[in-house]
C-alpha cells in the first residue's frame, strides 16, 4: 500500500490483507516504512496472541 495522505487507511488494509492472508495458512512478512509504526505495533499487538495465526 503506497500513498503520501495519511489517513486514507493505508495501514488498516494492509494489516487486513495480511491477517487474510495468515488465516488462509499462507507465510506473511509485513514490512512497515511508515514512520508512525501502525501496522508494526498491529503485528507485535497480534505476536501475543497465540490464538491467532502468525504474521511476521
Amino acid at each position: 500500500m503506497g500513498s503520501q495522505k495519511g489517513g486514507c487507511g493505508k495501514s488498516t488494509t494492509a494489516v487486513n490483507i495480511c491477517a487474510e492472508l495468515a488465516k488462509s495458512g499462507r507465510d506473511v512478512i509485513l514490512v512497515d516504512a511508515d514512520r508512525q509504526c501502525t501496522s508494526a505495533n498491529w503485528a507485535m499487538d497480534r505476536s501475543g496472541n497465540e490464538a491467532l495465526p502468525v504474521v511476521n
